[in-house]
């Protein structure tokens, strides 16, 4: 039996591995330089909270002011959320119709406001976008139980910072 021929197709076999390695982890660097992304739920997840308040606040469509009042608690509270949730939230309810408001309802970190005023001015840069909070502002419709029910307009705006 002839060895020699053996150990030199040994020592290819080596070489042939450490390029095919190479390859690859060149293949998988350059793929995950073009694919690396970043994926922000937060405007998602202010609609949400949004949308679950009003509800909570207003269930039915019917908005009765005095309940919360009389509860002494914060929105938060009244809706059974964590203390841990005023950290990460602003929630900001205006009650009234087109031309007055009635009542401002605000719980939660009101330190947000300011930072989505900044995020929306053009000191924004692209370096920090991926820092920007969640926002959501929206109107929804609602009756006021007051002496009688009266139609009113309840806005909504809710900022979500992320979770540290």
């Amino acid at each position: 039996m002839n060895n020699k021929g053996q150990s030199g197709s040994g020592i290819i076999t080596i070489y042939r591995v450490l390029a095919v390695s190479a390859i690859s982890f060149t293949i998988f660097f350059l793929s995950s330089m073009f694919y690396d992304y970043e994926i922000s739920v937060k405007d998602s997840e202010a609609l949400i909270f949004a949308r679950q308040t009003v509800d909570c606040v207003a269930p039915n469509g019917i908005l009765d002011l005095d309940s919360l009042r009389e509860s002494g608690e914060g929105i938060f509270a009244f809706c059974g959320l964590d203390e841990s949730e005023s950290e990460r939230f602003f929630l900001s309810i205006s009650v009234g119709g087109s031309a007055e408001e009635i009542d401002r309802l605000v719980d939660g970190d009101e330190g947000l406001e300011w930072v989505q005023k900044i995020y929306g001015s053009e000191f924004k840069t692209e370096s920090v976008k991926k820092y920007e909070p969640g926002y959501y502002n929206g109107v929804f419709p609602v009756l006021l139980k007051d002496d009688s029910y009266k139609d009113v307009e309840m806005r909504v705006e809710v900022i979500v910072k992320d979770e540290i």
